[in-house]
């Protein structure tokens, strides 16, 4: 359960739980994206200041680092975002091991608009709640070799070789 409110004004709101399938589909009216390797991360970021919090709703203060870094590199507006905290190794990949130990470079990637300016965008088409986020998914690091906002890959079609977060358009 999400707090019922943040340090900030904006209100209480539960991220969307993905639903399990048994087996790989393919489906046009399905958009499919990279399955990142972390934890669940919701960002509040208003002029107050940001807060990440667990998909349960418990503040993540031990991603503190990473929080200061959303703040300073993120408009201060009213947004919630959903993605995911995940631990970059010196080569560019994701390290989950890093990340449960403490070790390799924080990031936060977002993929997806949840509120904005005081609007609860749930309600919306994915599609449409990716387009205002502006990209498909937003990679913020604290690592000195990737230090700006960066892209992951939509795709309408499923990786075939690695595992993959899957949405409705």
């Amino acid at each position: 359960m999400m707090p019922n409110q943040t340090f900030t004004t904006l209100p209480r709101i539960e991220p969307i739980v993905p639903t399990a399938r048994p087996l790989a589909f393919d489906d046009p009216q399905w958009l499919f994206e990279p399955k990142y390797d972390g934890f669940r991360g919701v960002v509040y970021l208003s002029r107050g200041g940001c807060t990440i919090y667990s998909k349960r709703g418990n503040r993540f203060s031990r991603f503190d680092e990473l929080r200061r870094g959303l703040c300073a590199e993120l408009p201060r507006i009213e947004v919630i975002l959903d993605g995911e905290i995940i631990a970059i190794d010196d080569e560019g990949r994701m390290d989950f091991w890093s990340l449960m130990g403490g070790r390799g470079h924080l990031a936060y990637a977002a993929f997806d608009l949840l509120w904005l300016k005081g609007n609860d965008l749930r309600a919306l088409p994915l599609i449409e709640r990716k387009k205002r986020l502006g990209r498909s998914a937003i990679l913020l690091t604290t690592s000195p070799m990737r230090s700006q906002l960066t892209t992951s890959p939509m795709r309408s079609q499923p990786s075939k070789s690695r595992r993959c977060r899957a949405g409705r358009r």
